[in-house]
């Protein structure tokens, strides 16, 4: 009868060098997973700003669309007599006045929210794009500048019959 003595392998468990990359590769993984999670907040920040200007905007709109047509006015005198060849494009370029956002470029109304971060400007175009007509255009920016651009809607108004 023979005895059969177990030995032992040389490849039995990890070495140092195999457990030090299976922790580099988990390290490197979660850092993955980290940089993720922080772009995923910044974006839904943004995303949150964004929403809250587009309400602002919304708001405001509805709020000028409700005036009778008559008590909508271009207040500064830009949007009118811009188009002597009636070709429904703005001679001077400047789309009817309706893109004047600061004070210096006067636009026909403008105030701040109630929390003071952002800024709403209205401007009213006379007889465009058609005579009996009124586009009125609202812009809201970030007065923070986490925003990089300026949120804007667009209304027609026609004149009732």
């Amino acid at each position: 009868m023979k005895l059969c003595i177990p030995t032992l392998k040389q490849d039995d468990g990890f070495t140092l060098i195999e457990a030090l990359i299976s922790m580099l590769v988990l390290s490197i993984g979660i850092l993955s997973f980290y940089t993720l999670q922080l772009t995923s907040v910044q974006q839904n920040a943004r995303a949150s700003n964004i929403t809250v200007a587009t309400n602002w905007a919304a708001e405001k709109i509805e709020d000028i669309i409700s005036y009778p047509y008559d008590n909508l006015l271009d207040v500064d005198g830009d949007g009118t007599s811009k188009d002597t060849d009636a070709n429904g494009i703005d001679d001077d370029g400047n789309y009817f006045g309706l893109n004047d956002t600061t004070i210096a470029a006067k636009p026909d109304g403008q105030q701040n929210s109630p929390d003071g971060k952002y800024t709403i400007s209205w401007n009213v175009a006379l007889d465009q794009p058609l005579p009996g007509n009124k586009t009125i255009r609202v812009h809201v920016k970030d007065n923070t500048n986490k925003m990089k651009n300026v949120i804007s809607f667009q209304y027609i108004k026609e004149a009732s019959i």
